[in-house]
């Protein structure tokens, strides 16, 4: 699968990287999405995964990284979020709190051979 609209070659630096992730993950999302520390963790981690299962993946000049520190990053970098002044350990232990209490469950599909 193909990273839409933009050529993870393209990216020049993080900067760039969190910009994208920026636009595509934060600032066009609902206002309310943005009102909880949990709401916006839940973006974070979208732009996260994206991040990691397309963008490292076709740009091995960037780094895989935690959520942690990758949410650390978009705390820091994105303006909308940098306004927050939020603690990025304080508040990422906070989401972890709050996910853990959230009902999830998931499941793998493999084919026969189970190689896929």
């Amino acid at each position: 699968m193909e990273i839409p609209q933009t050529s993870a070659t393209n990216y020049g630096d993080m900067q760039e990287v969190i910009d994208d992730l920026s636009t595509r993950f934060i600032i066009n999302i609902p206002r309310e999405e943005l009102s909880t520390i949990e709401r916006i963790f839940f973006q974070i981690e979208e732009a996260h995964w994206f991040y990691e299962d397309f963008i490292v993946e076709q740009n091995p000049n960037l780094q895989s990284m935690s959520l942690k520190n990758f949410a650390a990053i978009m705390l820091q970098q994105n303006p909308a979020l940098n306004q927050l002044r939020l603690n990025p350990s304080e508040v990422y232990q906070s989401f972890l709190n709050y996910k853990f209490k959230v009902p999830a469950c998931g499941s793998i599909i493999f084919n026969e051979s189970m190689n896929k």
